[in-house]
């Protein structure tokens, strides 16, 4: 990393290490709205932030501090992603299901993950993550989930990731988390919210492979790396499939280690094969919807297989001058492309409905902000306080300073997945 990008990543830092350490509470100042159409957010001896319509998404300024959260711990990015969501969520008066985050600048980290904000559902899995299954730490709105899909210039360098990961991020949503009776957790693989390599899993975006059995005892893992179709199972626990619609799931059992596509050992933890297929010997044993259902519960609501949509916001962090207009105007085309891939996957039982205007401007998203300095904006006076959202808290801030210091040294961009 370059010394100039090293500087920029810790004064984004400090920026979001001040703002951790403020207590007892993120506290909210909002400005009246400028003529230019922009929407200012403040909070205490923050950065400045202000939202601005794109085609399709908000453009939020001043919020690179929020994205190179992302890079520290699961901890600090969730508060933090989460606040500054629901900030501008209430400032432009949307309320989405679903927002999607992407940074307008390369970060120091490929992270990409789900944070869970709430759950409605019962017997799809969440209560391995979480003992309440059915939560909701976002009471004033509707948001149940953000996707935070790292930078959009990586991206642009690589379209068919794109294409599943923003499907893969997306569908965490309601999978993949479920136990089976009899089996436990050995449909599940990494971080126990992926389906294991050993699943045939039909390619599902969630991860697991493509099985194909090539003789009495061989099978051969060979997974595309493009989008595909989410698995029946997955359509269960997304309520758009029957339970009796879902087919049993073969899971192998190899006596042959191998290397996956890293070059690691193989276990049920890693990435699909999507390098070239990859022959095992081996056996195969199924597990059926009702042992899981046996384990999980039935579904609660019941699957419907009448097709609906959840509404999402796609924001785009920048620092106000890093996302150039080819940028907007590539983004403007890229987002309508990745929500009709999304219907595709699920074979249109779900789509997505994006609550920014389609017609929006490039011209104003893409227009340079300059903020005031830290003086300044610590100064600024006029505003009333608005509500106040749970704080990180301060014992973290000097970890996060250093542990951003730490990863711009040379962090590698990204792999096939990076644990999400």
């Amino acid at each position: 990393m370059h010394g100039q990008q090293q500087l920029q990543l810790l004064s984004n830092a400090a920026a979001l290490a001040v703002v951790l350490a403020a207590a007892p509470a993120f506290a909210t100042r909002v400005c009246a709205p400028p003529s230019n159409g922009a929407a200012p957010l403040h909070t205490r001896a923050e950065t400045s932030v202000e939202v601005r319509p794109g085609p399709g998404f908000f453009l939020v300024t001043g919020a690179t501090a929020a994205a190179d959260a992302a890079c520290v711990s699961q901890k600090v990015a969730d508060t933090a992603l989460h606040d500054l969501v629901e900030r501008v969520d209430a400032e432009l008066g949307i309320d989405p299901q679903i927002a999607v985050l992407l940074s307008a600048a390369q970060l120091a980290c490929g992270n990409l993950f789900y944070v869970p904000i709430a759950n409605d559902v019962r017997g799809i899995g969440y209560e391995h993550e979480d003992p309440r299954e059915v939560f909701d730490d976002s009471p004033a709105s509707r948001l149940e989930g953000i996707a935070f899909l790292n930078d959009f210039p990586y991206w642009q360098l690589h379209p068919d990731e794109f294409r599943r990961d923003f499907a893969h991020e997306i569908g965490h949503r309601f999978g993949a988390r479920v136990h089976a009776d009899g089996a436990g957790d050995t449909l599940l693989g990494r971080e126990g919210q992926h389906w294991s390599y050993f699943l045939d899993s039909a390619g599902s975006p969630l991860e697991g492979n493509v099985w194909t059995q090539s003789d009495a005892a061989d099978y051969v893992a060979d997974t595309p790396l493009t989008l595909a179709t989410f698995s029946e199972l997955d359509l269960y626990l997304m309520g758009s499939l029957l339970a009796a619609e879902v087919g049993a799931k073969p899971l192998l059992a190899t006596t042959t280690p191998g290397s996956d596509c890293l070059g690691h050992p193989i276990t049920a933890a890693s990435p699909p094969q999507s390098c070239g297929a990859l022959a095992f010997e081996g056996s195969v044993s199924t597990i059926d919807i009702d042992a899981i259902v046996q384990a999980e519960g039935e579904r609660d609501p019941a699957p419907d297989p009448t097709p609906r949509t959840l509404d999402v916001a796609f924001f785009v962090l920048s620092n106000g001058s890093d996302f150039a207009r080819d940028e907007c105007d590539a983004l403007a085309a890229t987002l309508p492309e990745r929500t009709a891939d999304f219907a595709v996957a699920t074979r249109g039982s779900l789509s997505l409905a994006p609550l920014a205007d389609p017609n929006g401007s490039c011209e104003l998203a893409s227009e340079e902000v300059t903020s005031p300095g830290p003086a300044a904006r610590a100064a600024s006076a006029g505003c009333s306080s608005g509500r106040s959202s749970p704080n990180a808290g301060g014992s973290w801030v000097v970890a996060l300073f250093t542990l951003l210091a730490w990863r711009g040294q040379g962090a590698p961009r990204r792999r096939t997945r990076t644990p999400a």
